[in-house]
């Protein structure tokens, strides 16, 4: 649960649809956690492919 959790706000994040507060909480958090920046990566690569499929799809 906690797993799909921190996809969840790394989506979040990626989308651009992340508050300030939680922007900052979650910048403290990748400094605790460094070992999600590489899935961070490939999370905002994936959100970057769907936004270009889409604006195809239109």
């Amino acid at each position: 649960m906690k797993e799909q959790l921190e996809s969840n706000v790394l989506t979040k994040y990626a989308a651009g649809l992340m508050e300030a507060d939680e922007l900052r909480i979650l910048e403290d958090w990748l400094k605790q956690n460094p070992q999600f920046m590489n899935t961070l990566a490939f999370v905002q690569q994936q959100v970057k492919a769907m936004s270009i499929e889409n604006s195809f799809v239109r």
